[in-house]
């Protein structure tokens, strides 16, 4: 699933950086943070935004009023996705963002980990389109159990 939505996490991420950075919301910029919570930071960022990908076309339609009440909604669901990550509470989740707007050496670290998902993602892709092709040009049938 992250595979497929990494463009989407990084964009949120650096635009949830960019929009806390720009009202001056800082004093997390020395949390230390180890790279298996910068992981689970980001499985939490992506279950995040699925949740909002869902909620966002509706809060948008809404009535003024409908709108708020949908909000409130998509935060609790949005939370929960969040504390439903293993490795990562809704606590340092935000600690974490917060620490992101205000550090780049935590932006930068977060994007270096992002792109090494990506890498190997791309890396096992190419594999599983190797042993399919390999499989159809020996004309047996493609299974995730071979």
């Amino acid at each position: 699933m992250v595979r497929q939505q990494l463009p989407k996490i990084c964009c949120a991420i650096l635009l949830g950086a960019l929009v806390m950075a720009l009202s001056n919301h800082r004093g997390a910029a020395n949390v230390d943070v180890e790279d298996r919570k910068l992981e689970a930071f980001i499985e939490a960022a992506a279950a995040a935004e699925g949740v909002m990908a869902i909620w966002r076309p509706k809060i948008t339609q809404a009535s003024a009023e409908s709108a708020e009440a949908l909000r409130r909604q998509a935060n609790v669901e949005i939370r929960e996705s969040i504390d439903a990550v293993d490795g990562i509470s809704f606590d340092e989740y935000r600690e974490i963002r917060q620490a992101i707007a205000s550090s780049n050496d935590m932006l930068t670290r977060v994007t270096d980990i992002m792109r090494r998902r990506h890498r190997r993602a791309v890396s096992s892709s190419t594999v599983e389109r190797r042993f399919q092709t390999s499989a159809i040009r020996r004309n047996r049938p493609v299974s995730a159990d071979s």
